[in-house]
């Protein structure tokens, strides 16, 4: 089983609707996926990741005003994840580690 580890820190405030991540931490198994609730921001936003090749990164409103972050990881190692928030400039940076596969017992 392989985990993914996000760790979620401001990097900037706005006023109003100033970017907010639900959670701080997430752990999911290589193959499978995870949602990161956005609660507070406004919905255009630039997601960058710092190596698509540990981590797949997408986004989703699925009737959530501020979206979802989408996290799969895809090989193990530590990667950074950028959200920018296009209309106040907040950002939110996630690091994010994807730990290999357990080791099969016979």
């Amino acid at each position: 089983m392989a985990v993914i580890t996000a760790t979620v820190s401001s990097c900037q405030y706005s006023d109003n609707n100033r970017l907010v991540v639900e959670t701080e931490t997430c752990t999911i198994s290589v193959g499978e996926n995870t949602k990161i609730p956005i609660t507070r921001g406004n919905g255009d936003y630039t997601i960058t990741c710092g190596d698509e090749n540990i981590l797949m990164v997408g986004f989703c409103r699925t009737g959530k005003a501020s979206g979802e972050l989408l996290l799969a990881g895809l090989q193990e190692g530590e990667v950074m994840v950028c959200v920018t928030d296009n209309v106040t400039g907040d950002k939110a940076e996630l690091k994010v580690e994807v730990a290999g596969p357990d080791i099969a017992q016979p």
